[in-house]
């Protein structure tokens, strides 16, 4: 699967390599790091020095070309022989990054089905991570008709996105977990997946009609 360019930073020389070879502008992430936390946009060279001043170089970063394409996700969970039992995707609206530097408001939704293509993006990379007994969240940019891996996260989206899946999909991924580490089979879903819309407001922010 294609990945998006970047380098992993843990010295000024990687930094300056970085901008020479991926170029203006990317993003900076810490490499063991939740959502867009730490997260920064390096546009210009003052950027860039502005990064070098705050950095305190205990932190390994990783800088990626910045890419405006659509992210969606292949989420969902493995058994203990690493079999995937369940998997789903969804669609941002905006970028984690773009909802912190912004402060947009938040809404994604989840599809009833995926395209194939995704689906055999998504269980190779599970498949070479080998994980077991683990949910996966990975994130991908929708390039045209092909994706771009982003990142793998051995944990559920965040906040309450289980229990979107769960509406979703007429299961409980809870109970779901427990059987798989207690050594029972999964139970499955029996419905057709729907869709699903999730939204949430800013408690910062003042709205016309609530």
């Amino acid at each position: 699967m294609p990945v998006v360019p970047g380098a992993v930073i843990a010295t000024d020389e990687d930094v300056d390599k970085a901008v020479k070879e991926i170029g203006l502008p990317m993003i900076a992430k810490p490499v063991n790091g939740v959502s867009a936390a730490a997260t920064l946009k390096l546009e210009t060279e003052d950027d860039i020095n502005h990064f070098k001043v705050d950095w305190d170089r205990e932190i390994v970063y990783f800088f990626e070309k910045v890419n405006s394409s659509e992210i969606c996700t292949f989420d969902g969970l493995v058994d203990r022989d690493g079999n995937i039992v369940f998997s789903t995707t969804f669609d941002y609206a905006h970028t984690p990054l773009d909802l912190m530097i912004y402060k947009m408001d938040n809404f994604y939704y989840v599809l009833k089905e995926m395209d194939p293509k995704l689906h055999k993006y998504g269980e190779a990379i599970v498949k070479e991570f080998g994980m077991k007994e683990r949910f996966f969240h990975i994130e991908i940019f929708r390039d045209g008709d092909d994706y771009i891996a982003i990142e793998y996260n051995n944990r559920l989206a965040g906040g309450f996105t289980i229990d979107v899946y769960n509406y979703t999909h007429s299961i409980d991924l809870y109970k779901g977990y427990a059987d798989i580490v207690a050594g029972d089979p999964f139970p499955g879903s029996h419905f057709e997946p729907l869709y699903c819309l999730v939204t949430s407001r800013r408690a910062s922010s003042h709205y016309a009609y609530s």
